[in-house]
C-alpha cells in the first residue's frame, strides 16, 4: 500500500494530522527504542547557540517531543559540547581522509595541490562552506540546515554517501523496520538488530545488501550540496570512476 500523499510537513489519515516527526516517534516507540523526555525550546536554542548550528524543522520537532536515547543515538541531553563538535566534524574528517589517501578531489575544486598540505588547505577551505550534519545515530546524519522540512537522512563513511531515508520518518523507517521486499537474511539482521536496541546493548548498524542499492530519484528527495553530490555521484561534480548514484530503497 502507498503512503499517503504529503503536503509541507503533515500528512491527513483519517482525519488525523501527523507530522513528520511524529511518524518517526511512532516506529522509534514500536521498536523498543528507548525515549527521554523531549527538549524543551531554551535546550534546544542553547545547545545551537554554543554549537554554532541550527536543527532542520522536522529533526527539531521530534526532539521537541522525545529524545532517542538508546545506545548509539544522538542523546542531545547528555552529549557535552565537545562531543557535538567532534560528531559533527567526523564527516568532514572521512572527507579529508579521502582526499589524502584515496585521490578523492572534486573538479569543481580546480587544480589539485601536489603538495599534501596544499591539498589539505584547499579541501578545508571548500569544505567551509559546505552544509554541517547533525547526528541522528552513528553515522546517520540529517543536515544543519533550519528552513529545510524533510531533510534527507544522510549515512556518511569518508565518501562513499548513502542516502538511508528521504526525510526523518522514512530513515527510522528503513533503519528499524524490516520490509516485504528485503531477503531474509537483511531482515533479520534488522530484527536482531533492534533485538540488541531493547537489551541496551549498542548494536552495528545494517548496512544494505547489493540488490538493495538503486539510482536516487530526485523527485522524491531533497538536494543537499555537496552530500547529495556524493549520493548521487553527479558527474559533474565528482569523477565517475566513484561510483554511481545510490539511495538505500525498500521498495
Amino acid at each position: 500500500m502507498s503512503r499517503p500523499r504529503e503536503t509541507g510537513t503533515t500528512t491527513t489519515c483519517h482525519d488525523i494530522r501527523v507530522t513528520t516527526a511524529g511518524r518517526a516517534l511512532d516506529v522509534l516507540k514500536e521498536s523498543g527504542v528507548a525515549l527521554g523526555d523531549g527538549l524543551t525550546e531554551a535546550e534546544l536554542a542553547a545547545i545551537e547557540r554554543r554549537n554554532d548550528f541550527g536543527f532542520s524543522p522536522d529533526h527539531r520537532e521530534l526532539l521537541t517531543r522525545a529524545v532517542p536515547i538508546s545506545p548509539g543515538w544522538a542523546n542531545w541531553r547528555e552529549l557535552t559540547d565537545h562531543h557535538i563538535r567532534e560528531w559533527m566534524q567526523s564527516p568532514l574528517d572521512g572527507v579529508i581522509f579521502d582526499v589524502h589517501n584515496n585521490d578523492f578531489w572534486p573538479p569543481s575544486w580546480g587544480r589539485r595541490p601536489g603538495r599534501t598540505a596544499a591539498r589539505e588547505r584547499v579541501a578545508r577551505r571548500r569544505l567551509s562552506s559546505v552544509p554541517e550534519l547533525v547526528p541522528i545515530f552513528g553515522h546517520r546524519f540529517v543536515p544543519a540546515i533550519p528552513t529545510l522540512t524533510h531533510a534527507p537522512v544522510f549515512s556518511v563513511h569518508q565518501t562513499d554517501v548513502i542516502y538511508y531515508g528521504s526525510d526523518v520518518a522514512d530513515y527510522v523507517r528503513n533503519e528499524l523496520r524490516p520490509q516485504p521486499t528485503m531477503s531474509e537474511r537483511k531482515r533479520r539482521q534488522i530484527m536482531e538488530f533492534v533485538e540488541a536496541l531493547r537489551r541496551g546493548e549498542v548494536p552495528t548498524p545494517v548496512e544494505p545488501d547489493a540488490g538493495e542499492w538503486t539510482g536516487v530519484s530526485v523527485d522524491t528527495v531533497k538536494h543537499v550540496d555537496f552530500w547529495s553530490n556524493l549520493a548521487e555521484q553527479d558527474p559533474d561534480f565528482i569523477q565517475t570512476e566513484f561510483g554511481v548514484g545510490r539511495v538505500f530503497n525498500n521498495g
